[in-house]
C-alpha cells in the first residue's frame, strides 16, 4: 500500500539525511574541544540541532500518518460502496423470491 508519492518520500529522506549529516559534522569537527566554555558552546549547538531534528522527524511521521489515514479512508469508502451494491442486489433477489 503506497501512501506517499516518490517526491514526498524523497523530500522526507533528504530532510532526515541533512539532520544526520549535521550530527556527523558535530562528531567530526568538535572532538578536540576540551575547554569548559568550548564544551558548553558545542553542547548548546547540539541541543539546538537536536530540537530542530526532532521537529523534522515529527513532521515526517505526521506526513506518513496523514497519508495512511487518507488511504484507509479511501479504502473504507470503497468497501462501503461495494457493501451497498451487494446489499442492493440481495434485497432485489429477496423481493423477487417473496413474489413467487
Amino acid at each position: 500500500m503506497n501512501v506517499l508519492t516518490d517526491a514526498e518520500k524523497s523530500s522526507i529522506t533528504a530532510e532526515l539525511d541533512a539532520s544526520i549529516a549535521s550530527f556527523e559534522a558535530f562528531k567530526a569537527g568538535n572532538s578536540g574541544s576540551h575547554h569548559k566554555e568550548g564544551l558548553k558552546s558545542v553542547a548548546a549547538e547540539i541541543k539546538e540541532e537536536w530540537i530542530n531534528s526532532r521537529r523534522g522527524v515529527e513532521r515526517a511521521a505526521g506526513l506518513v500518518l496523514a497519508a495512511k489515514e487518507a488511504k484507509l479512508a479511501e479504502l473504507a469508502e470503497k468497501v462501503s460502496a461495494q457493501a451497498k451494491t451487494r446489499l442492493g442486489k440481495a434485497r432485489s433477489i429477496w423481493k423477487r423470491h417473496r413474489r413467487i
